[in-house]
């Protein structure tokens, strides 16, 4: 475990957070149309996904792993849908 896939590790976590609280503020404005956005999420995710894979050796990353993860299903769940 080195410095490197700590950096990834919080990278992680933080594109993760960050990317679901774009998503609720996208969802929650009353004249704007989120779903145009679904596809921006989808890929953030997947890159924080991404990001957690390479630090997975470190409790950051599987944390970003997860949060990345249940955030990808929620919005793959939305286009579905959609």
């Amino acid at each position: 475990m080195n410095d490197k896939q700590k950096a990834f590790g919080s990278v992680s976590i933080v594109l993760a957070i960050d990317s679901l609280l774009w998503f609720v503020v996208c969802f929650s404005a009353p004249k704007a149309a989120w779903w145009n956005s679904l596809w921006f999420f989808i890929v953030t995710f997947l890159v924080s996904i991404s990001f957690g894979i390479y630090g997975h050796k470190t409790k950051r990353g599987i944390i970003g792993v997860v949060i990345g993860g249940l955030g990808f299903i929620g919005v793959a769940f939305l286009l579905y849908v959609r």
